[in-house]
């Protein structure tokens, strides 16, 4: 079918760059943007994006990014501090980060220049949209009305995380990629920090719900009107960090407290509506994709739909979900393992501030110890220092091999190697992890069924499952929870072939040894 008619619901970042992107690619195309709210009004503070992701929308249009180069400031190196040191990871350059309000305000200018029609303070539904439409394309975010209305017809489904988190910003230009958990009389804070103009940053402050009660903060967060930021909840976090953050001011912009909601659709589009961005998925915030993700759906959308004319309108709305659905769910269990990681930060916040970097860049199973020793090898020498491992931080080659091949003492004895083999004169429980949360109710009933095991003499409680890698990645966050709890070592079953997450989980203290099933199945 021809395409003539094209409505946009939602001008945020998803939004308007599927309508530039398809009045580029197909001119005779009406594609007409609706908004509820104007430019004054624009919520949040600033967005990051990844050298990756600015290579990858550079590819789909050269002037959109030139224009976002043009608005925004690099990206500064990883900061943990935390009980007075600071710990820098430089191994992660060439990003940007560029306030929300500069990014739509260019989004706009491209949309409009390529002949988008944006009707600003226009709240649309798909009833008042229905006739002589072709396309609805639903960009309205995480809250989705598009999205509600058809919910029984695509499956959407929201999980809501046990954390709480609230964005805030504060009035300076910080020198690092902050994050900096700090602990309070009723339990810990955290903040994510990066900055975005030149005397501007952006600050996302998270906590358990348990410190959140102790603070009394659910009494301000019930009386602060739904348009209003939590002003007490504000002057709290200010004495809080105001430390850290060297006297900065913290600012509000309808600044409330919330619990981050996990968003999944079964299928992306029904007849001639198709949901991207948020409206579709959302992922955890920790790892920097939601945007990213909205703007590559868009990118990917309209590629899908020049073929609309010859294939029908279904099918290029199937070939868009079957592309981009796959990418979109590992970077959501990605976003997953990162929340779940960060909801139990209060568990590992002890650990030495080397260390405790390496675990935070490590948790999702995407920089290993190994990228360290490319990247960053004075941070991973440090770690490996602190957490009393021989290994050489400069040979990305061997570093993950040395790892595992350090001493352990078990029960008092001779040191052994790090590696369990059917020769060990150990007594060995075992126990399936089948387990994603890895401090949910599930992992809790595993734990105490390990705290069970009373070992006559040495022992070690060994975690087995599925050898793919998604199912050790998850065996290995799980493997913490039993390892803080359990009076036994703890090590999990693997293949070689994932050496550098054993060696990652190691370091990063979530396991004391590895089987190696491949090892113990060869001959002797």
């Amino acid at each position: 079918m021809d395409l003539r008619n094209v409505q946009v619901i939602g001008g945020g970042p998803a939004g308007l760059f599927a309508a530039t992107l398809l009045r580029r690619a197909m001119p005779a195309v009406s594609v007409t943007v609706h908004e509820r709210s104007v430019p004054d009004e624009t919520f949040g503070f600033g967005v990051a994006f990844t050298r990756r992701t600015l290579d990858a929308l550079e590819g789909a249009d050269d002037a959109v990014v030139a224009e976002l180069r043009r608005a925004s400031i690099p990206m500064p190196a990883q900061e943990m501090r935390i009980g007075g040191a600071s710990i820098l990871n430089t191994g992660n350059q060439g990003g940007i980060t560029i306030a929300r309000s500069a990014l739509l305000k260019a989004l706009l200018a491209q949309a409009r220049a390529a002949g988008v029609e944006v009707r600003l303070g226009s709240r649309a539904t798909l009833s008042q949209l229905a006739e002589g439409v072709d396309l609805v394309i639903a960009a309205d975010g995480v809250a989705s009305a598009t999205r509600a209305q058809i919910a029984p017809l695509v499956g959407a489904h929201v999980q809501q995380g046990r954390g709480l988190f609230m964005w805030l910003g504060c009035d300076k230009r910080l020198d690092t990629n902050l994050f900096a958990p700090v602990p309070t009389e009723a339990g810990l804070f955290n903040i994510h920090c990066y900055p975005y103009s030149e005397d501007r940053s952006t600050i996302g402050v998270e906590t358990d719900m348990t410190t959140w009660l102790r603070a009394g903060m659910k009494t301000w967060a019930d009386q602060t009107p739904a348009d209003a930021s939590d002003d007490r909840s504000i002057a709290y976090l200010q004495g809080v960090f105001g430390g850290v953050l060297d006297g900065a001011r913290l600012l509000g912009n309808r600044s409330r407290w919330a619990h981050f909601r996990t968003v999944t659709v079964d299928r992306w589009s029904h007849d001639n509506v198709v949901l991207i961005g948020d409206a579709a998925h959302t992922a955890h915030y920790s790892v920097g994709s939601g945007t990213k993700m909205a703007m590559e759906d868009a990118a990917s959308l309209v590629t899908a739909l020049q073929t609309a004319p010859s294939v029908g309108l279904t099918a290029a709305l199937t070939a868009y979900e079957a592309k981009r659905r796959p990418r979109v769910e590992k970077l959501q269990t990605l976003a997953d393992r990162s929340r779940w990681w960060w909801e139990s930060l209060a568990e590992r916040v002890s650990l030495p501030p080397p260390v405790l970097m390496v675990a935070y860049l490590s948790r999702g199973g995407v920089i290993s110890t190994t990228r360290l020793a490319e990247s960053d090898p004075a941070l991973l020498r440090s770690a490996l220092s602190c957490a009393g491992l021989d290994a050489d931080a400069g040979d990305p080659g061997r570093v993950a091999t040395q790892i595992v091949a350090n001493p352990i003492r078990l029960g008092g004895g001779a040191p052994t190697s790090r590696i369990l083999a059917d020769t060990d004169d150990l007594e060995v429980y075992e126990l399936a992890a089948e387990i994603s949360d890895p401090w949910g109710e599930e992992a809790a009933a595993l734990v105490r069924k390990a705290q069970a095991f009373d070992p006559t003499g040495a022992g070690v409680m060994v975690l087995t499952g599925s050898l793919t890698r998604e199912a050790l990645l998850d065996r290995l966050a799980v493997a913490e929870h039993v390892r803080k709890r359990c009076r036994l070592p703890v090590a999990v079953d693997t293949t070689t072939h994932y050496l550098d997450d054993v060696a990652d989980g190691i370091v990063a203290g979530r396991i004391d040894m590895v089987r190696f099933t491949d090892l113990l199945s060869q001959p002797k």
